[in-house]
């Protein structure tokens, strides 16, 4: 190495540096050839051998993926970048690679992998079970069962790795899935999937330890889905006591979109009195009723179910066409029916974002980043259980068919919204109250005249300059911890008026006293609301 650099010395060009590096096998690199999964195993090997971590250059080429190909520590895999042809209103919606590295994935095969099998339990020296330090670039993957699959229950996945510009396209089951990694960054990970499957999760699976944590995203994670059936983003913790998911950090963005789906699906089913099993007589109902679909009843509810609120399927038993819901996602506690007869459920997909963690597991200390959340003709937008002390912010959401866009079970943190219009109501169970929802464009607006309130509202202070008396109302379904204030600023006195909402107030008051009065309205659970301040009858 030093007769290198006295043969070239700083002020020589580093394309020639770099040459003679490479001459003089400091640089180990291996060309994946024959474009097969044979090729790509056999680079891998000769740099793995060698005792030196290095990276496999993958051609502009089509590469046949017949069977899975392990990965190795500290040995990269590098392709090159495609076109893409883009049609409809706007590119998100269809791009299609042209060129580039592609994986042409069989099926049943899983492309990448490293420890994707469970363990029983943890082994007592857990760190060596990891892969370290490389990346994974340029890659577009095709059909297949996943296309990359690192770490299982109880055992390692990445670990010092970067994840950038790959694509997943129509994957039988997860996109990518990254089990138990610490200290790995991601870039712009993709995936577009038109059939059942895909997702992009990110997932603690190992029992009562802090893992996996600092790691973060650093680009664009994307899922574009034209199937009901289909995942997106999904974050799971699902170890032991005390498992904890712990400082994952977004400063690029999460975004799922969900188009093609124009209704939702309205599911026939026969409920017994004393008992959890459903009954889905309809074959193609049935298939879209998969493990963790969120369902409504919206209509006609059975006894022991609630209205609108939001269910999970927790069990399914193919032969018998039957289901089971749980309160909780992840959760196999199934709540009987009082009732007997046939009753309607909503179906609207999976939620764009999943984070979810069982009972035994935690979200602690993440920052989910920017969230665009675009699923048509969903019940349940973004899915939430068990999260502290951890936080994200809605820059869009589409509205929920049943007002339940954002769904919390057992949750905590802080959501901030640039855009609340379509927040709705949202499904917060009682273990939800220290989930915060803060607009972040609150603030002092002037108004002239009454009107019915709307939910970009939410944190203002309202000084009504009217001459007149006039009324402000709050009508049904408000978005969670939907305050405000409101000054009297003119000779006007004002009414805080409801529509289909209740309102309270210990004096039995509803108006402002006079000129420069000042009074609060907080919500108080689902359209209830409490005034306070300097009111009058």
């Amino acid at each position: 190495m030093k007769s290198i650099f006295k043969k070239f010395p700083l002020s020589s060009s580093v394309g020639k540096l770099s040459e003679e590096m490479y001459r003089a096998g400091f640089v180990n690199e291996k060309l994946a050839f024959p474009f097969n999964s044979d090729g790509i195993i056999y680079a891998i090997s000769l740099i793995s051998e060698s005792g030196s971590p290095g990276t496999v250059l993958l051609a502009p080429a089509t590469y046949t993926i017949d069977k899975d190909i392990p990965m190795q520590r500290g040995v990269s895999l590098v392709g090159v970048l495609p076109n893409f042809t883009f049609t409809g209103d706007v590119p998100d919606s269809a791009f299609f690679p042209q060129g580039g590295t592609l994986f042409n994935c069989s099926p049943g095969v899983v492309a990448l992998k490293w420890n994707n099998v469970a363990q029983g339990s943890i082994p007592a020296d857990l760190a060596p079970t990891g892969v370290g330090a490389g990346k994974i670039y340029g890659i577009t993957f095709f059909g297949g069962k996943r296309h990359i699959d690192t770490g299982a229950s109880n055992t390692l996945g990445l670990q010092f790795w970067d994840i950038n510009e790959v694509y997943s396209y129509d994957c039988e089951e997860w996109g990518y899935n990254f089990e138990n990694f610490m200290h790995c960054s991601f870039g712009n990970i993709r995936q577009r999937n038109s059939i059942p499957g895909g997702g992009i999760r990110f997932a603690d699976t190992l029992d009562a330890t802090l893992m996996p944590g600092n790691s973060c995203v650093y680009g664009d994670i994307f899922s574009f889905t034209t199937d009901r059936r289909s995942r997106s983003i999904v974050f799971e913790a699902i170890g032991g006591t005390g498992n904890t998911f712990n400082q994952f950090n977004v400063s690029g963005r999460l975004q799922a979109n969900r188009f093609g789906v124009q209704s939702t699906l309205a599911i026939s089913a026969a409920l017994t009195n004393g008992s959890s099993t459903i009954t889905i007589a309809d074959a193609t109902q049935y298939d879209n009723c998969r493990i963790g679909m969120p369902l409504v009843f919206a209509g006609a509810t059975p006894g022991g179910f609630t209205q609108n609120f939001c269910y999970y399927v927790a069990s399914r038993n193919d032969g018998a066409q039957t289901i089971t819901l749980a309160t909780q996602p992840l959760s196999t506690a199934a709540v009987s029916s009082t009732s007997d007869g046939n009753f309607t459920l909503t179906c609207g997909g999976f939620p764009g974002l999943e984070i979810h963690a069982n009972s035994a597991s935690l979200f602690t200390n993440c920052d989910f980043g920017h969230l665009d959340i675009e699923c048509y003709y969903n019940i349940c937008s973004i899915s939430l259980r068990r999260t502290r002390t951890s936080q994200m912010l809605i820059a869009e959401v589409y509205s929920s068919q049943v007002k339940n866009t954002v769904v919390a079970r057992d949750a905590g943190g802080l959501i901030e919204c640039i855009n609340i219009a379509n927040l709705g109501r949202c499904d917060l169970d009682s273990s939800s109250s220290g989930l915060i929802f803060k607009y972040k464009l609150g603030g002092r607006r002037s108004l002239t005249a009454g009107e019915t309130l709307v939910a970009a509202r939410k944190d203002c202070t309202l000084v009504v300059t009217s001459a007149t008396d006039v009324s402000l109302t709050i009508p049904a379904d408000m978005p969670p911890n939907f305050d405000f204030d409101v000054i009297q600023g003119g000779a006007g006195r004002v009414t805080i008026a409801t529509s289909g909402t209740s309102l309270t107030n210990r004096s039995g008051n509803t108006k402002t006293a006079g000129q420069w009065a000042k009074v609060s309205v907080n919500q108080n659970g689902v359209n209830s609301y409490i005034l306070s301040g300097d009111t009058a009858v």
